[in-house]
């Protein structure tokens, strides 16, 4: 596809699935290169730039294998735990499970900002706006309304966060990295 032409880098056979899923208005990434995104979330989409935004953020999910990362991590976890308490089905299960999703917060965000910062790369060297990346996250952070306790909790980044990201992009000239730190 186009992201490929783009970046050479991105070996992956990228493949989009669009599919029902309760309503929700999501995309994410798999491993293998397969891209989702819910009927929902391509009702909520306003043009083409939303689009090519979104799967651009989720290309950057299948480029650095964070799918994968995250199933390798909580691997590791569930074994260790279960190796230190000897249990293989019961309580450290539990644990395992506890612990792995706290460590995966912050690596969840920082993930996050470094598939914002590469679809920021992306829209960019192909000419479109950034910024209709943060004005998809906006709308649908207002459908969406969480309470604000918590966001804490979330795998992902305050959106507001996200939105002051893409909007302080205006032009191609600057310099766009995949290191999230540069942005964030």
């Amino acid at each position: 596809i186009w992201l490929q032409k783009v970046d050479p880098d991105l070996t992956s056979n990228i493949q989009i699935h669009v599919r029902k899923f309760g309503g929700m208005a999501n995309a994410f990434a798999l491993p293998g290169g397969h891209i989702v995104v819910t009927e929902q979330m391509m009702l909520e989409l306003k043009s083409e730039e939303e689009l090519a935004a979104l799967i651009a953020h989720e290309a950057g999910h299948v480029k650095y294998r964070h799918s994968l990362k995250h199933l390798t991590r909580s691997a590791i976890m569930g074994i260790a735990l279960s190796l230190f308490f000897g249990d293989f089905a019961g309580v450290s299960t539990a644990m395992a499970e506890g612990a792995s999703n706290m460590l995966e917060m912050k690596y969840s965000r920082d993930q996050e900002r470094e598939a914002d910062a590469y679809a920021a790369k992306i829209m960019l060297s192909i000419g479109k706006a950034p910024q209709a990346l943060g004005e998809l996250l906006h709308r649908l952070d207002v459908l969406n309304k969480a309470p604000e306790w918590l966001a804490t909790l979330s795998t992902h980044p305050h959106t507001q966060e996200r939105i002051q990201f893409f909007g302080g992009l205006r032009d191609s000239s600057q310099a766009i990295s995949h290191d999230p730190e540069i942005f964030w």
